[in-house]
C-alpha cells in the first residue's frame, strides 16, 4: 500500500529543510589585531627597562602581546600592556618590538621603539681578592675574601660558575649558612668566585676561582 501523497510531500519538505539548515561553518579567522599604539619606555635604569603601550583591538577575543628586544634574546608574552626586562649593559642602545596576537594566532604589525640604557653614575667597585676556604679541624667552616676599598656601601655576591649562589653584607659566608639555606647541596663541589656590588648595583669583576667541597650535613 503506497503512502498518501500529502505524507510524501511532508517527508520531502522536512528532508529538504534538514539539508539546507544544517550547522553553519564559520570562516577561519585570518584578520590580525590592530597594532599596539603609543609604545613608550616608562622606566629606565642602567640595566632594566619597562615598556608600556595602549591595547590592541581584535574581533575574535582578547589578545596577548609578543614583546622582544633585539640582539640579546629578551622575549616575553604579556597578557597586559606593560613589560619589564633586565640584564642589559649600561649605556647601550637597543631596539624593541611589541606585536598583538589574537586567539587564532594572527599577529599584528610590530610597534617599534629604540632606547639607550643609562650609564653608571659611579665607577664599578674593585674586584675582591684572596678568596679562600676557612678550614677548622679538617672541615670547611666558611668561604671568605678580602674587603674592597670603596667609598660607597658595598655588598658581595658569591657565584658557582655563572650561577648566583648567595649574597653577603660582610666578607664571608659560612658553610652551614649556605647548606641550611639550600644555596648548595651537602657534599657538592663548586668552583666559586665572588664579586663586589656597588651602591647602584654595578658589579666588579670576578675574583680568581676557588674550588671547594662542602661537608655532608
Amino acid at each position: 500500500m503506497s503512502a498518501p501523497r500529502s505524507l510524501l510531500v511532508a517527508i520531502i519538505t522536512v528532508t529538504s529543510l534538514a539539508l539546507t539548515t544544517g550547522p553553519a561553518w564559520a570562516e577561519p579567522d585570518t584578520r590580525p589585531p590592530t597594532m599596539p599604539s603609543d609604545l613608550k619606555v616608562s622606566q629606565l635604569t642602567a640595566t632594566t627597562v619597562t615598556f608600556d603601550w595602549q591595547p590592541s583591538t581584535d574581533d575574535s577575543g582578547p589578545v596577548r602581546y609578543d614583546v622582544r628586544v633585539a640582539s640579546g634574546g629578551w622575549e616575553a608574552i604579556a597578557l597586559g600592556t606593560s613589560q619589564l626586562f633586565g640584564g642589559f649593559d649600561a649605556g647601550t642602545s637597543y631596539q624593541a618590538s611589541v606585536r598583538a596576537v589574537d586567539p587564532a594566532g594572527n599577529r599584528s604589525e610590530p610597534a617599534l621603539i629604540g632606547f639607550t640604557t643609562l650609564s653608571w653614575s659611579v665607577p664599578a667597585p674593585p674586584t675582591p681578592g684572596n678568596l679562600r676556604a676557612v678550614i677548622s679541624a679538617g672541615r670547611l667552616q666558611s668561604i671568605a675574601w678580602d674587603a674592597v676599598p670603596d667609598s660607597g656601601a658595598v655588598t658581595y655576591s658569591l657565584y658557582s660558575g655563572s650561577s648566583f649562589v648567595a649574597g653577603a653584607v660582610g666578607t664571608q659566608l659560612t658553610a652551614a649558612h649556605l647548606i641550611n639555606n639550600e644555596c648548595v647541596e651537602p657534599g657538592s663541589t663548586h668552583s666559586l668566585t665572588v664579586r663586589a656590588v656597588g651602591v647602584d648595583g654595578q658589579l666588579s669583576g670576578q675574583s680568581a676561582p676557588l674550588t671547594v667541597t662542602f661537608p655532608l650535613a
